[in-house]
Protein backbone atom coordinates (compact mmCIF):
# COMPACT_ATOMS: atom_id res chain seq x y z
CA UNK A 1 0.00 0.00 0.00
CA UNK A 2 1.41 3.38 -1.03
CA UNK A 3 1.79 5.91 1.79
CA UNK A 4 0.04 9.19 1.04
CA UNK A 5 2.24 12.26 1.15
CA UNK A 6 0.74 15.16 3.14
CA UNK A 7 -0.33 18.16 1.12
CA UNK A 8 1.92 21.21 1.64
CA UNK A 9 0.53 23.97 3.85
CA UNK A 10 -0.10 27.60 2.94
CA UNK A 11 0.03 29.48 6.26
CA UNK A 12 -1.18 33.02 7.08
CA UNK A 13 -0.35 35.00 10.25
CA UNK A 14 -1.89 38.42 10.85
CA UNK A 15 -3.23 40.08 14.00
CA UNK A 16 -6.37 41.16 12.09
CA UNK A 17 -8.85 38.28 12.16
CA UNK A 18 -10.66 39.66 9.11
CA UNK A 19 -7.45 39.61 7.08
CA UNK A 20 -6.68 36.02 8.12
CA UNK A 21 -10.21 34.93 7.27
CA UNK A 22 -10.22 36.69 3.88
CA UNK A 23 -6.79 35.40 2.91
CA UNK A 24 -7.41 31.81 3.99
CA UNK A 25 -10.80 31.82 2.23
CA UNK A 26 -9.22 33.12 -0.99
CA UNK A 27 -6.33 30.68 -0.78
CA UNK A 28 -8.70 27.78 -0.06
CA UNK A 29 -10.89 28.67 -3.08
CA UNK A 30 -7.92 28.85 -5.43
CA UNK A 31 -5.50 26.27 -4.01
CA UNK A 32 -7.56 24.12 -1.62
CA UNK A 33 -7.41 21.00 -3.76
CA UNK A 34 -3.62 20.96 -3.76
CA UNK A 35 -2.71 22.55 -0.41
CA UNK A 36 -3.80 22.62 3.20
CA UNK A 37 -4.68 26.18 4.25
CA UNK A 38 -4.12 27.43 7.81
CA UNK A 39 -3.99 30.73 9.63
CA UNK A 40 -3.50 32.28 13.05
CA UNK A 41 -4.12 35.72 14.53
CA UNK A 42 -1.39 35.61 17.17
CA UNK A 43 2.33 35.23 16.49
CA UNK A 44 2.75 32.78 19.40
CA UNK A 45 -0.08 30.58 18.09
CA UNK A 46 1.38 30.71 14.59
CA UNK A 47 4.80 29.63 15.83
CA UNK A 48 3.28 26.83 17.90
CA UNK A 49 1.33 25.56 14.88
CA UNK A 50 4.42 25.72 12.66
CA UNK A 51 6.47 23.81 15.24
CA UNK A 52 3.75 21.12 15.30
CA UNK A 53 3.80 20.91 11.51
CA UNK A 54 7.60 20.60 11.54
CA UNK A 55 7.46 17.88 14.20
CA UNK A 56 4.93 15.99 12.07
CA UNK A 57 7.20 16.52 9.04
CA UNK A 58 4.40 18.27 7.18
CA UNK A 59 5.78 20.64 4.52
CA UNK A 60 4.96 24.34 4.58
CA UNK A 61 5.02 25.75 1.06
CA UNK A 62 4.25 29.39 1.82
CA UNK A 63 4.16 31.75 4.81
CA UNK A 64 2.27 35.04 4.56
CA UNK A 65 3.13 37.08 7.65
CA UNK A 66 2.05 40.56 8.75
CA UNK A 67 5.12 42.70 9.34
CA UNK A 68 3.50 44.88 12.02
CA UNK A 69 1.97 42.53 14.58
CA UNK A 70 1.66 43.73 18.20
CA UNK A 71 3.50 40.69 19.60
CA UNK A 72 6.51 40.92 17.27
CA UNK A 73 7.50 42.21 13.86
CA UNK A 74 7.04 39.76 11.00
CA UNK A 75 10.79 39.53 10.41
CA UNK A 76 11.29 38.36 14.03
CA UNK A 77 8.47 35.84 13.55
CA UNK A 78 10.13 34.46 10.43
CA UNK A 79 13.47 34.17 12.25
CA UNK A 80 11.81 31.80 14.75
CA UNK A 81 10.08 29.53 12.22
CA UNK A 82 11.50 25.99 12.27
CA UNK A 83 13.21 24.83 9.10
Amino acid sequence: MKQQTPRPVLFVVDDDEGVVRAMTDDLRRRFGQDFEIAGETRAADGLAALHELAAAREPVALLIVDDKMPEMPGVNFLAQVPE
